[in-house]
């Protein structure tokens, strides 16, 4: 009888303190972003702005009589 009262005491217990600790393992795993810009790649800058622009081909325009 008294178990009956007690087990679900004590399985709301360690559920609570699974959960815990479940959440401070999340936390540490995935720490809260502090504000500051991370920057892991800069590209190049010996890169000309033109040189993407493709080959220009001169061209005489025709008029027919």
């Amino acid at each position: 009888m008294i178990g009956r009262l007690l087990l679900p005491v004590l399985f709301q217990k360690m559920m609570t303190k699974a959960q815990n600790q479940a959440n401070q393992r999340y936390q540490q795993q995935h720490p809260e972003p502090d504000g500051r810009i991370r920057v892991d790649y800069m590209p190049p800058k010996d890169k000309h702005p033109g040189d993407d622009a493709g080959d220009f081909v001169e061209y005489e325009e025709i008029k027919n009589p």
